[in-house]
């Protein structure tokens, strides 16, 4: 009791939200009463793609930036589709790659393959492709076959070059 009224303690349920589509599935932590359009914000912080680029889905419905988890019956653990519509023109842009001994850019596009880009931190160092392997965080850029926007590599964004002893 506070003040000889009853406090009523206030209980928001917190849904995990896994994001599918890329190559890696980011989660986050967020009330059930967050708006759709506060999620596609936080979405932003975690990878860098603009709020009025993504398209939000749930059951193959596209979710409206006015509702809410809760309009839309969202539990925790569920997986919410992110589509990303390219950047206008498929624009160059470059991105940090960090050797242990140095920083450098490589441009690339949305477009370019995780193989072009790997070819091009190769030359830019004379390493061996072979012999390097990407990463951003704890992610791995390995499949060779996929466009840089599945991994939402994005303008001014930091990858790690690592490279495999030689044989």
């Amino acid at each position: 009791m506070h003040g000889g009224c009853p406090t009523k303690e206030i209980h928001m349920l917190q849904v995990l939200l896994k994001i599918t589509g890329g190559k890696f599935i980011p989660e986050i932590q967020v009330p059930e009463s967050i708006t759709i359009l506060e999620v596609k914000q936080q979405i932003e912080v975690l990878i860098k793609v603009e709020v009025d680029r993504q398209t939000l889905k749930f059951n193959n419905e596209e979710l409206k930036n006015d509702k809410t988890i809760a309009d839309y019956d969202i539990k925790s653990s569920a997986d919410v589709a992110l589509e990303v519509t390219p950047m206008p023109g498929d624009p160059r842009y470059d991105i940090v790659v960090k050797l242990s001994y140095q920083d450098g850019p490589v441009t690339v596009r949305q477009t370019s393959l995780v193989a072009e880009m790997r070819a091009k931190v190769a030359r830019l160092w004379g390493i061996p492709l072979k012999n390097t392997t990407l990463k951003m965080g704890s992610i791995m850029i390995d499949d060779d076959e996929a466009p840089v926007s599945a991994y939402y590599l994005c303008p001014g964004c930091v990858i790690e070059a690592e490279i495999k002893a030689y044989r």
